[in-house]
């Protein structure tokens, strides 16, 4: 179950059980309404000043002070970012950082254990997927779209997690 949360600085749809966890801050943000939250790096149309100071505001609301997106290309690549900050790449690798978010090379996921990092994937009609592995700390933002999917990105996930985090699937939340 998903609950809309406006208490906050930033509108935001959140599970309610995992709110309640205190090492874990997640949300999904919308386009609606007369305030357009434009958080588009990667849309044509999108005012590039206007989407860096969203991200900004974002990072504010989540008290959050690092932030990884990449462009999404409906494959299976995921960046694992291991606790000391450092990308490893499955099927890619990082580069240098845009002042916020920092954004890496292609990929359609993240997977980290790193505390204080948001981790960030952008959808239109894919689904984001969020996998949570509440025994070792550890996250995932899968940008699912049916190309990615039959490539294995979801199974990849998984997997990658297990290898990474020592999560088991068993107890992998999603």
């Amino acid at each position: 179950m998903v609950t809309e949360r406006a208490s906050g600085p930033l509108d935001a749809l959140v599970h309610p059980g995992w709110a309640e966890r205190s090492w874990l801050v997640h949300g999904f943000t919308t386009k609606r309404g007369a305030r357009d939250f434009d958080l588009g790096l990667f849309s044509e149309g999108s005012d590039r000043a206007t989407v860096m100071e969203n991200w900004s505001e974002v990072a504010s609301a989540a008290e959050i002070p690092a932030i990884v997106h990449a462009r999404q290309v409906h494959g299976a690549t995921l960046h694992v970012l291991d606790r000391d900050g450092a990308p490893r790449a499955l099927g890619g690798s990082g580069r240098e950082p845009a002042p916020l978010p920092r954004l890496l090379d292609p990929a359609d996921g993240h997977l980290t254990d790193r505390p204080n990092l948001l981790a960030a994937v952008t959808t239109a009609d894919c689904v984001p997927v969020l996998l949570v592995d509440a025994a070792h700390q550890a996250v995932g933002a899968v940008h699912a779209g049916w190309r990615g999917v039959a490539a294995g990105i979801l199974e990849r996930a998984v997997e990658s997690m297990e290898a990474s985090f020592g999560s088991r699937r068993s107890e992998l939340e999603v």
